[in-house]
């Protein structure tokens, strides 16, 4: 039940990207607050980054939620 919300919120989130581009900001801001796992989180921030131009630091939010998640995925299994 509960991973089949956080799939709808991903795919709806994704949805407005996908229709809206640089204009869903105002929609990362709610995604942003409403539950959704850290690397979840972490791309929005480095896709706000990334709008910005900054684009060393998206990606270097992305490397280190890459890293982070590995390592927690690992140890769940």
């Amino acid at each position: 039940m509960e991973r089949e919300k956080l799939r709808s919120k991903i795919k709806a989130l994704l949805q407005v990207l996908d229709n809206n581009g640089s204009f869903a900001k105002p929609f990362l801001n709610y995604y942003e607050s409403a539950g959704l796992p850290s690397g979840w989180r972490s791309y929005i921030q480095a896709i706000k980054l990334a709008w910005n131009r900054k684009y060393f630091k998206a990606l270097k939010i992305l490397e280190t939620t890459l890293v982070i998640t590995r390592k927690t995925e690992f140890f769940t299994i």
